[in-house]
């Protein structure tokens, strides 16, 4: 039997996911906002600071975060060690884009665990695409 309109809503509303923005210049945010809302499926969420996107995170499910790494008083370098030391957070999705000209940012990035790096100006279709990968990914390693 093919599920009602109201059962398929519930079903659609509980396969969203959550994207959470960490970046404190308010256009930048809304720019990425923009470009990521064609990704279907996404809720996304902004705040200013690491210590917003802490807060939030011990709270809230989220699916993928992508932050700067130039962020008021702890920067994303210091974020994406808190992730990956936390035991919630440790397998979370990490996307930094960043402005940042010193080519080491990149490398360190990674090395602490981000899971891909955007130099800005970047693509919004490459990053669309990382994010939709991401995505993929982590639903099939919750479903295995």
């Amino acid at each position: 039997m093919r599920p009602g309109h109201n059962e398929l809503v519930e079903v659609l509303a509980d396969a969203r996911r959550t994207i959470l923005i960490v970046e404190d210049d308010e256009c930048c945010a809304t720019t990425l906002e923009i470009g990521l809302l064609l990704v279907p499926g996404v809720d996304i969420r902004i705040v200013g600071s690491a210590r917003d996107a802490l807060d939030l995170l011990q709270s809230a499910d989220v699916s993928i975060l992508i932050t700067d790494l130039r962020l008021p008083k702890t920067d994303g370098f210091e974020l994406i060690s808190r992730l990956r030391a936390g035991s919630r957070t440790k397998n979370l999705p990490i996307i930094v884009i960043s402005a940042d000209p010193n080519s080491d940012a990149r490398s360190r990035a990674l090395r602490l665990g981000a899971n891909a790096y955007f130099g800005k100006p970047y693509s919004i279709v490459s990053l669309r695409h990382k994010v939709a990968q991401l995505l993929d990914s982590k639903t099939k390693t919750t479903s295995a």
